[in-house]
């Protein structure tokens, strides 16, 4: 359970320290790639940069839940992985509306799956400690 926190502390550095460097270099990277006609661009960046640090902080959670042999999680990236779409193509006058919905989904999603990591190293042996269980009974 530390190394999983441990884990999810460095994303979130790493994503903060992202954050701040495009913060500073949005605007001039974008216009030195794609022209001063994408210079507005640069505002959704930090956003953008937000979800992004997320969705990393997803991709660890559900390792974690994977690696629990358990598909308990998957109550929850089901439904949010069909209710993303369906709310992109309700909510898509602006880029700006789309990126608030990846970054509210990414949110609710690790959000969601933090909540049940903690509830399930509270609650039920994991998999590696019925395994113990087994080969010490093997060896009896």
């Amino acid at each position: 359970m530390r190394i999983n926190v441990v884990t999810l502390i460095i994303v979130a550095i790493g994503g903060i320290a992202s954050l701040a460097a495009l913060g500073l270099v949005a605007r001039p990277v974008l216009t030195a790639f794609a022209g001063s006609s994408y210079a507005a661009g640069a505002s959704i960046l930090p956003l953008y940069a937000v979800a992004m640090m997320l969705l990393g902080g997803a991709s660890v959670l559900i390792a974690v839940h994977q690696s629990r042999a358990r598909a308990t999680f998957l109550s929850v990236l089901l439904p949010i992985t069909v209710a993303e779409p369906i709310v992109i193509v309700a909510f898509h006058d602006n880029l700006l509306q789309v990126v608030w919905v990846v970054t509210l989904s990414m949110g609710v999603l690790v959000a969601a799956l933090t909540i049940l990591m903690f509830r399930q190293s509270t609650g039920k042996t994991s998999a590696p400690g019925r395994l113990k269980v087994s080969l010490a009974e093997a060896q009896a």
